[in-house]
């Protein structure tokens, strides 16, 4: 086999088995984006609800403050 020949191979075959990775982190990805994306959002009434009382907190402000400890742990 000639030394053209064999870097044709190794490129082809290279190609082949990252292209095969990459099809399959594609599929992960579009996954993970559909399992996200399927979740209902939130309403403006939910999100806001018991604004006035300052015995409860609205799902807006806790989804803040999670947000706040998420961001100090990485």
């Amino acid at each position: 086999m000639s030394r053209i020949a064999a870097l044709d191979k190794y490129i082809s075959d290279d190609i082949r088995r990252h292209g095969n990775r990459l099809s399959e982190l594609e599929k992960k990805i579009t996954n993970v984006y559909q399992e996200f994306t399927a979740t209902e959002a939130l309403d403006d009434d939910t999100l806001f609800a018991n604004e006035d009382d300052e015995e409860e907190e609205s799902a807006f402000v806790m989804y803040v403050f999670c947000l706040a400890i998420c961001r100090t742990r990485s």
